[in-house]
């Protein structure tokens, strides 16, 4: 097939995801990669992968804060038409249309004349879960926030209805992606790389892992707050996040926290895999303290590096984490979450069983090569469902 690809991804599990997708389409097919700006392809870039790489914008577009996405919009928009233009004209068998981080629901969509197959982890309507706080302690520009979220969910849930096929990466985004689109996605489960995440040989310190941006979202304050929990020596814990220079007065909330609950905290930004990989090995467990978490990459990765996981039993966790075998799915509770993290800690031979365990699940059901297969079925299916005139779904 002729594959035209178009993303507006940042760094994250989503680009990462995709760059796996990609890589392994291009094997097959011809794949051409359309882009807005160059910032789409800063991690894990795909021009060299390609067979034909296209950049609209020699300028970034942003998309920090509600008010400034509204600036962006139009750039989006009128960006978005060109391509779709571009690819309209380029004889392509189909679209393989990923996330914008601005409309979340590309506009691309709209103006596409060919089958398209848009891959969406979540909605926009995430913005109104109570783990995203409104940091503004303004009323008039609170009423500001929650307009400007609206008029953008009104926008991904009009670009989204066009089009072909919707695939998402996990059973809990088909249920909320149903609640917010009106429409059953298809479900693609990614893939970890078990040759890059593997067991190391590094000594495994007392120390725990935590990994991801500085936001409530991510459970941080929980996870300090559990540790807090535990009588006797605690153990260190170790954050890594993406390097946000707006959000370093959440790391000193977080250090604050940490102060107040006798936690020993280091914080490590924006490593590369090399790096990660190195801390799975010499972490004893990875925590996962994520607010409703779509999947959740990180749990896969770790135990792919045989770490076992300790996740909150929410969401897309209680899909990549096997309670009692491969991690432990604890509820939302600072006391019961600390009581789980020390006795893990204290059993090395339940963590041991439970990293081979891990490692063999990866193996078995989650790799690379079964989601690419999964990926190049639902490609063929909706070039039949746009061939045939049936409706979209």
């Amino acid at each position: 097939m002729k594959i035209a690809i178009y993303h507006n991804l940042p760094h994250g599990g989503a680009k990462r995801a995709t760059f796996e997708w990609v890589k392994r389409l291009c094997k097959n097919h011809y794949v051409d990669l359309f882009v807005i700006d160059d910032i789409a392809e800063e991690f894990l870039s795909m021009k060299e992968i390609v067979r034909k790489f296209d950049i609209f914008s020699k300028k970034t577009i942003s998309s920090s804060g509600q008010f400034t996405r509204f600036i962006s919009l139009a750039k989006i928009w009128f960006y978005s038409i060109k391509i779709a233009k571009s690819i309209n004209k380029g004889e392509y068998d189909i679209a393989l249309v990923f996330q914008c981080h601005v409309t979340n629901a590309p506009p691309v969509l709209k103006y596409l004349k060919i089958p398209s197959l848009f891959i969406c982890h979540e909605p926009l309507a995430r913005m109104f879960e109570p783990h995203y706080k409104n940091q503004s302690k303004n009323i008039f520009f609170s009423i500001l926030r929650t307009v400007a979220i609206k008029i953008f969910i009104a926008l991904e849930k009009m670009n989204s209805s066009y089009a072909t096929r919707i695939c998402t990466s996990s059973l809990y985004s088909i249920e909320t992606l149903y609640k917010y689109f009106g429409k059953y996605p298809k479900l693609l489960y990614p893939g970890v790389d078990p040759e890059y995440f593997k067991p190391g040989k590094e000594k495994r310190q007392n120390a725990i892992l935590s990994v991801g941006h500085l936001s409530s979202s991510k459970g941080h304050e929980f996870i300090i707050k559990s540790i807090g929990c535990i009588k006797g020596k605690k153990p260190k814990l170790i954050i890594v996040h993406k390097l946000e220079h707006h959000r370093y007065n959440y790391r000193k909330i977080l250090q604050n926290i940490a102060i107040e609950n006798n936690v020993e905290v280091e914080f490590y930004s924006s490593l590369s895999d090399k790096e990660l990989s190195k801390l799975y090995h010499q972490c004893k467990i990875t925590l996962c303290g994520y607010h409703l978490e779509p999947l959740g990459l990180i749990a896969l990765e770790s135990l792919a590096s045989g770490t076992p996981v300790i996740s909150v039993a929410e969401a897309g966790l209680r899909e990549t984490v096997i309670h009692k075998k491969t991690g432990l799915l604890i509820e939302r509770d600072e006391e019961i979450f600390g009581y789980a993290i020390a006795g893990l800690l204290k059993n090395t031979q339940l963590r041991k069983r439970m990293a081979f365990q891990g490692r063999q699940e990866i193996l078995k059901h989650w790799n690379w090569g079964q989601s690419h297969q999964k990926l190049e079925v639902i490609l063929n299916k909706t070039t039949q469902v746009f061939s045939l005139g049936e409706s979209k779904i």
